[in-house]
């Protein structure tokens, strides 16, 4: 074997493994991580979700106007001939 020809097979043994160390180092860089457990969720879920200011009673809360016409007129004046 000549010189050239055997530092030739070496190079590509050396490339040959570097890439062989490469690929499981990838393989094995994709795992995901472990799932939360139901106490996790529940605190993560509980930490995202938004605060709802629903009162107990409707006499508590605001109570928006249902007339119609309260809201179509913005000029209120007292009729005279009622």
């Amino acid at each position: 074997m000549s010189m050239n020809r055997r530092a030739a097979v070496i190079i590509a043994l050396a490339v040959a493994v570097i890439a062989g160390i490469g690929f499981w180092y990838w393989q094995n860089s994709k795992k995901e991580p472990p799932a939360p457990t139901a106490t996790e969720a529940l605190k993560e879920v509980e930490s995202a979700a938004p605060e709802v200011g629903v009162p107990a009673s409707p006499v508590e809360g605001k109570i928006p106007s249902l007339n119609p016409i309260e809201q179509a007129n913005p000029f209120k004046y007292k009729n005279p001939l009622r």
